[in-house]
């Protein structure tokens, strides 16, 4: 499938990488010529994308190209995908020079995509995420094992929740969610999911710790009323890398230019509407908890 130039939203990582991108190229030459390959290449796919309006997105990159467009004299271009194996497949073949995806999608394609350390968003001072699953204190249920039959709450999109939910049912000899749990409700949002536990609509759901966290500076009643019964390792939830190919001084530059983006402050009014603090660099390492609990799926998976 072939790239689409038009999206509703932008994701955190994706539309950061993109603004570090800006701060090097000038607005009068963010677009190649017509038929000519554009001497820089950022794609990403659509389905990292948060629920940012693309016109507060537009808005606030825009003041980036205006006020920083004599950086460099170069041409550069976005692209969204819509398939993340077609991204893949153009930075395998150079068509991308920075691309950002989902970190599950990237593991299971089994790319072998030569890529450079690339950028990542923190929150809460921490790059990574962990998600936990949660019940009723005071419910019928004590952990996952009561919960047959019963419904559970999770995040539309988010398959790194359906696979934590998974690793853990087939680590108790359970059959996977669909076959487990009478109705499986996808929320929009984290708090929408602890909301139906709280108020007994749902009996089980994963969330981010952060968003339980948040919720419960909010209301206290929500960490009261709800526990953990499980939690995966901390993981990283997009990746952004650089072609491999690419001039290093020029990564250098992208990558240090990220880490200043929190000291201006149009810089922290792009950060803020995006939830991210800041921007760090990222490698592959940084994957490896999420890629041992997706092959430990795999294993009882295939084991069943």
């Amino acid at each position: 499938m072939s790239p689409v130039r038009k999206a509703r939203f932008w994701g955190p990582t994706a539309a950061l990488c993109l603004v570090s991108m800006m701060l090097m190229f000038p607005a009068s030459s963010l677009n190649a010529q017509e038929g000519a390959r554009a001497e820089f290449i950022f794609g990403y796919s659509a389905k990292t994308l948060p629920d940012v309006d693309l016109r507060d997105a537009t808005a606030a990159l825009k003041i980036y190209v205006n006020a920083l467009a004599k950086k460099l004299q170069i041409s550069a271009e976005s692209r969204i995908y819509e398939d993340s194996g077609a991204l893949l497949k153009d930075a395998q073949s150079g068509q991308v020079d920075l691309f950002s995806l989902r970190a599950l999608d990237y593991l299971r394609s089994h790319s072998y995509v030569e890529t450079a350390p690339g950028i990542i968003g923190v929150r809460a001072g921490k790059v990574t995420e962990r998600l936990v699953f949660l019940i009723r204190e005071e419910g019928q249920a004590a952990d996952l094992n009561d919960l047959q039959g019963k419904k559970i709450a999770l995040l539309k999109g988010d398959d790194v929740s359906v696979l934590f939910l998974n690793l853990l049912l087939l680590r108790g000899g359970h059959p996977e969610m669909e076959g487990y749990f009478s109705a499986i409700d996808m929320k929009s949002s984290p708090s929408q999911a602890l909301l139906a536990v709280f108020f007994s609509q749902a009996d089980a759901c994963i969330v981010g710790q952060s968003a339980f966290l948040t919720a419960g500076e909010l209301n206290p009643q929500v960490t009261e009323r709800l526990k953990i019964v499980a939690q995966s390792p901390e993981f990283i939830g997009t990746v952004a890398f650089f072609r491999n190919s690419m001039d290093k001084e020029f990564i250098r530059k992208v990558i240090e230019l990220s880490g200043t983006l929190k000291d201006d402050p149009h810089g922290r009014q792009v950060l803020t509407l995006f939830k991210v603090e800041d921007l760090r660099p990222f490698n592959e390492s940084n994957l490896e908890n999420l890629r041992a609990m997706l092959d430990e799926y795999d294993r009882l998976r295939a084991a069943k």
